[in-house]
């Protein structure tokens, strides 16, 4: 929780210690999917870990959130990471670095899905997010051990166009770069 930092801590605001707080502690996200939509106004969590001495667990965030799932696979899906640092060359020819934290993009275009899902469900997904919502990006469910690589909070990167393609298909894209703690 973010009353355990002080309020002049990089990690205040989100609940997420620095690296030197988290020094030989896992931070992946658990991922929960669950198998049919759920309505609620308020949601339990039960943990049992029965290997826990201490009794209690911290977590630093959850997130539950409404889930979508394209009608079929992306033509492109890409991870990439990207970085903010400055370069400044001297006039010696000497390069000197502003150095910022590394953070991951995942780009993915879809060609040819069904032009209402398009029109309905990917737009009202972009309109809802906008570039200043969180949004928690699963790649493949599937895949256990790719998962934790391509699964992340993040924020769309930009806002992709929905284009026509033919009579009833649509394409689309997006981009969305990782939130750092």
């Amino acid at each position: 929780s973010s009353l355990a930092f002080i309020w002049e801590d990089p990690g205040f605001w989100t609940g997420v210690p620095d690296e030197e707080g988290l020094e030989g502690r896992s931070t992946w996200p658990l991922i929960a999917i669950l198998p049919e939509a759920v309505e609620c106004k308020s949601f339990t969590l039960t943990v049992t870990d029965a290997c826990n001495t201490a009794g209690k667990l911290r977590f630093g965030r959850l997130f539950i959130g409404m889930g979508y799932q394209f009608s079929h696979n992306a033509e492109k899906f890409s991870l990439t990471n990207e970085t903010e640092t400055e370069v400044k060359a001297a006039r010696s020819g000497a390069e000197h670095f502003y150095r910022q934290e590394t953070y991951r993009v995942v780009r993915g275009d879809f060609e040819y899905l069904p032009f209402e899902e398009v029109t309905r469900k990917v737009d009202a997904w972009a309109r809802r997010a906008g570039i200043d919502r969180e949004v928690f990006i699963v790649t493949n469910p599937t895949r256990d051990n790719a998962m934790m690589q391509w699964s992340f909070m993040g924020r769309f990167k930009s806002l992709s166009s929905l284009e026509q393609q033919y009579y009833d298909l649509g394409n689309t894209g997006f981009e969305i770069k990782e939130l750092l703690g």
